[in-house]
């Protein structure tokens, strides 16, 4: 934790305050069954505006709300945590953004820990063994 106090917040300073708060957070987040995560935020010379994104989770560690949006969106309910391969690598479902119409689906990329985005064919496909895609 860094405890220096900046005359002035760069990008750098707003993300290493916002990992700061995170970390602090996780705790009181872990002891009523909650995940939390940064969910964005802006910031000026000498002001910060985060934004912090809190998340209910079944005993799985799922998403309570992941089996109910991949149902609309034509996928298992259960396919949080599958692997399928895409153009050579495998990702793991990661979640659903039901806002972004045309790559709904997050996965994490194995091999990097990145997270992409995917339309709903190429995951169907893959998952399921069905559906239209590359």
């Amino acid at each position: 934790m860094n405890t220096t106090t900046p005359d002035r917040f760069t990008k750098a300073s707003c993300r290493a305050l916002m990992g700061d708060i995170i970390e602090e957070l996780q705790t009181l987040a872990a002891a009523r069954g909650l995940t939390i995560e940064a969910a964005g935020g802006t910031f000026s010379s000498g002001e910060v505006s985060m934004r912090i994104k809190v998340s209910a989770r079944d005993a799985d560690g799922v998403p309570v709300s992941f089996s109910n949006h991949a149902t609309m969106l034509g996928l298992p309910g259960d396919c949080y945590g599958a692997v399928f391969m895409s153009n050579g690598s495998r990702f793991r479902v990661s979640g659903i953004k039901l806002r972004n119409r045309k790559y709904p689906v997050l996965a994490i990329k194995i091999d990097t820990g990145d997270t992409y985005k995917f339309p709903v064919a190429i995951v169907r496909q893959s998952v399921t063994g069905q559906g239209g895609g590359q």
